[in-house]
């Protein structure tokens, strides 16, 4: 487990958490309640406990055609966001070792 302390504007600090929890490679165990440490620049600090997974770096990922059938392909550092109940958005990363 890791240590993690961020510091910066508020929007700033919630914006990287909310990406950093979207991340499937990264387990947010515990988070600290925001403390000001700046009132003049309003930084504030919250302090983590992360899990590092890289294990699941990789998410194989199958699609369904309307005929049936199964489109798999793997991809790396996935990032998946629900827009709506049902609707999701998957991002990350394809290589091709032979390109």
């Amino acid at each position: 487990m890791m240590h993690l302390q961020i510091t910066g504007t508020s929007p700033q600090v919630q914006t990287f958490l909310c990406d950093l929890e979207h991340r499937k490679q990264v387990e947010v165990v515990e988070k600290s309640c925001p403390s000001f440490i700046d009132d003049k620049h309003r930084l504030v600090r919250i302090d983590c406990h992360i899990k590092h997974l890289p294990a699941r770096r990789q998410t194989n990922i199958t699609l369904r055609t309307t005929d049936g059938k199964s489109i798999h392909f793997p991809l790396l550092d996935v990032i998946q966001v629900e827009i709506s109940p049902g609707v999701k958005l998957l991002t990350g990363r394809v290589t091709d070792v032979f390109s």
